[in-house]
């Protein structure tokens, strides 16, 4: 599931996918290693083991069918994840597109990339880094860690109060809104505002 990590105040130091290994077993996913300093006492911190390739966009399905078979593919239902061919795969992604992520152990990283390479050539897959999936989660309306969420604001001001039991607990101080560019001057009556993307 998709959660929020909090500071003692209740603003939001990140956003985390935790998934359930079952007996008892929980992996906490973070876009920041630095993270599991707050956690030292209650988790093992395992990000230096594996490595995390995102494989998205509307063809994604397609191309991933090729490696784990059309049937898997469509089987994975959206945040769940599935053990095949010596990955994790996780129906889930930051793009506002279709996508997975996809679990390796780290020295089987490149090994991966280049199934993934192979199997998304007809597709005239590219290759490319997080800037891309930055640009569409723009386009979403998603906040991003280190960018909107960057731990001054809480769940609400974020748009995130859906993940919180309690979400009116929580000031409306400063507001996160969506800006579209046009090619006209623009004019607003908000009295501050900063760009965080």
């Amino acid at each position: 599931g998709y959660t929020l990590l909090h500071n003692e105040n209740g603003s939001v130091f990140n956003d985390a996918t935790v998934w359930n290994l079952g007996h008892n077993r929980w992996w906490l996913f973070t876009g920041r290693p630095d993270d599991f300093r707050r956690f030292r006492n209650d988790a093992q911190d395992r990000s230096g083991e594996y490595a995390i390739v995102a494989l998205q966009g509307p063809l994604s399905g397609r191309i991933l069918a090729r490696l784990i078979g059309e049937q898997a593919v469509r089987a994975l239902p959206y945040f769940r994840f599935i053990d095949a061919v010596g990955m994790r795969i996780a129906r889930l992604g930051y793009s506002g597109e279709l996508g997975y992520e996809l679990l390796v152990p780290r020295n089987e990283e490149e090994k991966l990339r280049s199934l993934l390479r192979d199997a998304g050539q007809r597709e005239e897959l590219p290759e490319c880094s997080f800037d891309a999936a930055n640009t569409l989660r723009i386009e979403s309306g998603y906040v991003l860690f280190d960018r909107e969420i960057d731990g001054r604001a809480n769940p609400r001001e974020l748009g995130l109060e859906r993940l919180v039991s309690a979400p009116s607990r929580f000031e409306m101080s400063p507001r996160l809104l969506g800006l579209e560019i046009l090619d006209e001057t623009a004019a607003t009556d908000l009295s501050a505002a900063t760009v965080t993307s």
